[in-house]
């Protein structure tokens, strides 16, 4: 994926299988995709240092990781998101009936 239309960047989130993820994303399907902030966060890690950590949080609840940016546009994103000129929404949870679970966001540079 990684699409770009009016100014936005569409894209998978990665690492969507691990630990708890699964559970979370089925949770977040119950959800109005307008009650769901979507936040990125550069993180410190020694296997990709460009890593953006995707978290949710609905209701101003504890926010969640449920994944990662894809490292073929991390490099691109990160230093974007570090300077927080990145926003993010939850476009969709796709997969389910049989199939795992998956999320696209929508990428939008912010007014510098």
């Amino acid at each position: 994926m990684g699409n770009a239309e009016a100014g936005a960047f569409y894209s998978k989130v990665a690492g969507v299988t691990y630990g708890l993820r699964q559970t979370a994303l089925l949770r977040l399907k119950r959800y109005n995709l307008d009650s769901i902030a979507v936040n990125l966060v550069r993180e410190n890690n020694p296997e990709d240092g460009n890593a953006v950590a995707v978290l949710v949080t609905v209701a101003g609840r504890r926010p969640f990781k449920v994944g990662y940016l894809p490292r073929s546009i991390a490099a691109t994103w990160s230093y974007l998101v570090a300077a927080g000129r990145v926003e993010a929404r939850l476009e969709r949870v796709t997969g389910g009936n049989g199939k795992a679970l998956g999320a696209v966001i929508r990428l939008v540079l912010a007014a510098a």
